[in-house]
């Protein structure tokens, strides 16, 4: 056990002691402590920090993957509440392409949950794309209307990562080799100046995300003529390495101390399915009639379901 991880479950202890002393009850912890550990926080930062340049530097592509695994689904647990529909998680999603695979993500963001359209531009924009390109005709909107609507969006004034990831999956959804491959480039090379945490900066996660996708859904031939990016934060060996599983390793780059088990059977747990609902619909509050309409992640119920089956 290393001293940053150390002193990362030193920090879980404390606040799991300070949650135990207002409230012994052991369903409320159980809640608790994955909405807590689902947060970015300094100390798991600091490991992630360590952990991406030592990798990359010994050339261990498995131990790398092994970060972007952990990382990617302790961000994805159930719990904290958005504010958005299904688009809240796009960004995690196309992380989660490398580490969990195309194929799982239709399991995880199931054309059934339709058009999103309540949250950020670019996050609406971009898993609405995403849906086109998992389900195909199954997806439940006119999308020949989204992807209007994403083109737009590309010319528009918003960040340049933003704009690009569009581009990228509009890219593949028009199988326009030569505008993904500069899309992509463009997305590597402006993500350093995306406002998140130091560590997720050491690398394009999204970009290696779009790179699978790519891999996946274009013909082989199609694929073959994408320019891949290179640049400090894209690693064409890691990239190479991924794309020759056949099979996706589930390893966490490190376990929690047996009193702090319950993460480690979250982490290990397949990604909980996207669902949404409509908190406000029954409401009679007319400051609420704005949102009776409007769709929202449903995290409470997916935490619930997580639970249950940890």
């Amino acid at each position: 056990m290393s001293q940053l991880e150390e002193a990362y479950f030193t920090r879980f202890r404390k606040f799991r002691d300070t949650c135990q002393a207002r409230d012994p009850d052991l369903e409320k912890w159980r809640r608790v402590q994955i909405k807590w550990a689902s947060i970015t926080s300094q100390g798991l930062d600091k490991i992630w920090e360590a952990a991406i340049p030592e990798a990359l530097k010994g050339g261990d592509m498995e131990t790398l993957h092994a970060v972007f695994f952990q990382s990617t689904r302790t961000l994805l647990l159930p719990g904290n509440v958005s504010g958005c529909d299904h688009c809240t998680n796009c960004w995690r999603l196309l992380d989660a392409a490398v580490t969990e695979g195309t194929a799982e993500l239709r399991r995880v963001l199931p054309a059934s949950l339709g058009k999103a359209s309540n949250g950020h531009p670019m996050l609406v924009n971009g898993v609405n794309l995403l849906l086109c390109l998992l389900h195909g005709s199954e997806a439940p909107f006119d999308q020949e209307a989204a992807m209007n609507k994403a083109e737009k969006f590309t010319q528009t004034k918003h960040p340049l990562w933003e704009r690009s990831v569009v581009a990228c999956l509009l890219a593949l959804l028009q199988r326009d080799i030569e505008r993904f491959s500069q899309s992509l480039e463009d997305v590597r090379r402006s993500f350093g100046r995306e406002r998140c945490a130091k560590y997720m900066r050491l690398q394009c996660l999204n970009g290696y995300g779009l790179a699978v996708l790519a891999h996946d859904l274009l013909s082989e031939e199609d694929f073959r003529r994408v320019r891949l990016p290179e640049g400090p934060s894209f690693s064409p060996a890691y990239l190479q390495w991924r794309l020759a599983l056949e099979e996706l390793p589930k390893h966490l780059y490190f376990t929690y101390p047996e009193d702090l088990d319950m993460m480690n059977r979250a982490l290990a747990h397949p990604l909980a399915v996207q669902r949404i609902h409509q908190p406000y619909a029954g409401s009679e509050n007319p400051l609420l009639s704005s949102k009776r309409q409007e769709w929202y992640l449903d995290e409470e119920g997916m935490l619930e379901e997580l639970l249950a089956e940890l």
